[in-house]
């Protein structure tokens, strides 16, 4: 399939769909629309959320909130989104117990903040070659667990790619654990 090129209202940023697996990039952002359970949760968390290259664990150079204007929105220090502690960062230290939770996602507002919106934005520090991702259930609350998200990919932090898009899926109740796998969309 040809790659979509359209122009976001009021942005020079591009977006389009993968065409071809594995594909080279260096910037992601995991965009979470859903969680198993908005009503009962006031957050999203993942423990660990892995950009991949067959059965190979990319290494990052830095993990970030996301700003919904596909920007990284902080630093690695702790933001309003995310506690001290469970910073996005803590979602690719290769740890299941630790985690990255982020208010922004949920059934209520946290500072003032919008609960949608939770995501996060991943530097690999180079361009390299992936074919999708995994993510691993956090400790607690299973109605945090993202349930529809997005994952978007760009090898310059200017055109960005759709690459993932899981709707309505259901992680196991097991905490801790592999959430799945997914490949990127060809």
């Amino acid at each position: 399939m040809p790659a979509l090129s359209t122009q976001a209202a009021g942005s020079a940023r591009a977006y389009g769909r993968f065409k071809f697996n594995p594909f080279p990039a260096r910037y992601y952002i995991l965009q979470i629309l859903d969680v198993k359970n908005a009503s009962a949760a006031n957050s999203v968390q993942i423990s660990e959320f892995n950009i991949m290259n067959g059965a190979s664990r990319l290494t990052t150079t830095s993990y970030y909130n996301w700003n919904l204007s596909f920007q990284a929105a902080s630093n690695l220090g702790n933001t309003p989104y995310s506690p001290a502690g469970e910073e996005p960062v803590k979602a690719n230290d290769a740890l299941t117990n630790t985690k990255w939770l982020d208010f922004r996602s949920g059934a209520v507002v946290y500072n003032s903040i919008a609960k949608n919106g939770a995501g996060l934005w991943i530097d690999l520090g180079a361009v390299q070659e992936s074919t999708g991702y995994q993510w691993y259930t956090a400790n607690d609350s299973i109605e945090r667990d993202p349930k529809s998200w997005r994952v978007w990919a760009s090898q310059d932090d200017k055109t960005w790619y759709l690459a993932s898009n899981v709707l309505g899926f259901t992680a196991t109740d097991t905490r801790q654990t592999l959430a799945g796998s997914w490949n990127w969309i060809k």
